[in-house]
């Protein structure tokens, strides 16, 4: 799924090589998601409901490689806003980008490295187990599912 840009009087086709998306993906479009893409919410998020995003991240089974995360204590502002304890997931979106974008081993490790503690699944580990959080990631460079 391309993004159409106007520059000067020609129209330049730009590819998204990879995503990070806190609301989900709409529904007609979920299945044509082929770029890698993490998926993130609140369990708080009264906004854009978690179920939205879990139902993206699921209905995406194109999108390769996949991550979903779900904190038990954020809300819809946790990435914006910037009081203590709050945008613990920005560092892994970045992470992800530069993962997917410009191939950067030590951020692919960041996402994907189940031996790390600091990972995306294991850095909020007691923040995002069931049943009001979640984590998982479909795919990835040498990382099986979890």
């Amino acid at each position: 799924v391309g993004q159409r840009c106007k520059k000067s009087s020609k129209t330049v086709v730009v590819s998204p090589r990879a995503r990070v998306s806190g609301a989900g993906t709409p529904t007609p479009v979920e299945a044509n998601v082929t770029v890698p893409t993490l998926y993130t919410t609140g369990a708080l998020d009264d906004i854009i409901r978690p179920s939205v995003v879990k139902t993206s991240f699921a209905r995406s089974a194109n999108a390769s490689p996949r991550a979903f995360v779900e904190l038990a204590d954020a809300d819809h502002f946790e990435p914006t806003n910037p009081r203590p304890g709050h945008m613990r997931l920005n560092p892994y979106a970045a992470a992800f980008l530069l993962c997917h974008v410009s191939g950067d081993d030590a951020s692919c490790s960041r996402i994907y490295d189940a031996t790390d503690a600091a990972s995306l699944c294991d850095a909020y580990a007691d923040q995002t187990s069931p049943p009001a959080g979640a984590c998982g990631i479909v795919g990835g460079p040498d990382a099986p599912a979890r």
